[in-house]
């Protein structure tokens, strides 16, 4: 029972017992009337906590039941005797309330009760899966809104998404264009060149061993062997085009046809607002 609760079970207690005490006890003062019945409503929920951890609502109906019972009029006697029958029921009918708790919590879980927002947070994580866990936005929005997917889903609520994860320390975004984030979860990009050679390929989605030894001033076998981890990590896939072996980046591919449709709508503030 949390102190909220606690605290209004004390007080609705307290005025249903109040009335009874006055009425049971001829010429008690009110204010003794009043102490004992806040003493009491407070003993009252301290065992109803403590004791059984009886849930609230079958309390508040509890403190309402001794209401009913003064306001029906009944002797002084009728009304102790009614009083100590209902607070016997009221215990007796704790774990039931308990069960039906439980079975209302399970029923909702069994509908899944979560916001959209987890649905895409599902989907970004597959997404990132079949890239080696690290990915740019425009490609994780491409592949969430794959017809087996499900719902479509807005560039909005997949930026939102992603800055929930990266809130949570579960994602982080290189510094490089493209909006390219990294799962630590999921990949094993943990060395600082091979983060080089991903934010030197983040503009286009490629990269060869040329460029690794032009840009990043490497030796011919040191660019090899990151190219190569790449690909060992599912990051990267390799292919010839024109008698050149160039290292496709999986999900850092950018160009896509939703870019076109309003420039607005990709502007880094609005996505993550």
């Amino acid at each position: 029972m949390r102190r909220d609760q606690a605290v209004a079970d004390i007080a609705l207690g307290s005025t249903a017992l109040g009335p009874m005490y006055l009425s049971l006890f001829l010429g008690i003062e009110p204010y003794i009337a009043g102490a004992i019945a806040v003493g009491s409503a407070a003993a009252l929920t301290a065992l109803r906590h403590w004791l059984v951890q009886m849930p609230f609502p079958l309390a508040l109906l509890t403190n309402l039941g001794l209401w009913m019972l003064y306001l029906a009029g009944l002797q002084p006697t009728a009304q102790a005797l009614g009083s100590l029958l209902l607070l016997v029921i009221s215990f007796a009918l704790t774990p039931s309330f308990k069960a039906l708790g439980r079975f209302e919590e399970a029923v909702l879980e069994g509908e899944e009760r979560k916001d959209a927002r987890s649905d895409v947070v599902e989907r970004i994580y597959k997404v990132a899966n079949q890239n080696g866990g690290i990915s740019s936005l425009a490609h994780l929005f491409q592949e969430v809104n794959a017809p087996e997917m499900g719902r479509p889903v807005s560039l909005k609520e997949c930026g939102r998404a992603l800055k929930d994860l990266q809130e949570l320390g579960e994602a982080y975004k290189l510094p490089a264009e493209g909006n390219v984030f990294v799962f630590p979860g999921i990949t094993s990009l943990t060395d600082p060149l091979t983060k080089s050679v991903v934010e030197l390929a983040a503009s286009t989605g490629t990269v060869t061993v040329h460029d690794l030894i032009l840009k990043l001033n490497l030796t011919p076998e040191l660019a090899q062997n990151a190219l190569n981890r790449l690909e060992q990590f599912g990051i990267a896939v390799a292919r010839l085009e024109d008698g050149v072996r160039l290292y496709a980046l999986k999900g850092l591919a950018k160009h896509y046809p939703y870019t076109q449709n309003s420039q607005k709508d990709t502007t880094e503030e609005q996505i993550f607002a």
